[in-house]
């Protein structure tokens, strides 16, 4: 893995191709209603972002708030995607982009930031640097 880091757009590129692969399916799963009605979607959304940026801040420890905006960006694409193909633009389209946004941030940016100190913390007890 540690030629992904060297290559940081493959590596940005798959956070985000993640993101978008978990977001995309809560996002079908819901239509014809609005996706952001359904409770079970916000955990789906939440738990699947959460782990992906856990398991990315462990692949790249160095600057992981950047990980976790590309894991975050998937939401919104997703939600671009599925409302430019399949169900159209909505009354309310900017909002739901910028609410879809901070609805991945969150779990995305916890998630990077509990990884990182995990595994600081693990470098520690072992006493790496």
């Amino acid at each position: 893995m540690a030629g992904m880091t060297q290559k940081p757009y493959l590596f940005y590129g798959l956070a985000l191709g993640v993101g978008f692969a978990i977001s995309i399916g809560p996002l079908l799963w819901s239509l014809p209603k609005d996706p952001f009605d359904k409770g079970i979607n916000y955990a789906l959304w939440g738990a699947g972002l959460f782990l992906v940026s856990i398991t990315l801040s462990f692949i790249s420890p160095g600057r992981v708030w950047r990980s976790a905006l590309f894991v975050a960006l998937g939401l919104p694409a997703a939600l671009i995607l599925v409302m430019a193909f399949v169900t159209g633009p909505s009354n309310l389209f900017p909002l739901s982009v910028v609410f879809s946004l901070i609805v991945a941030l969150i779990p995305s940016m916890a998630g990077a930031f509990i990884g990182r100190s995990i595994q600081f913390i693990g470098d520690q007890i072992r006493g790496r640097k």
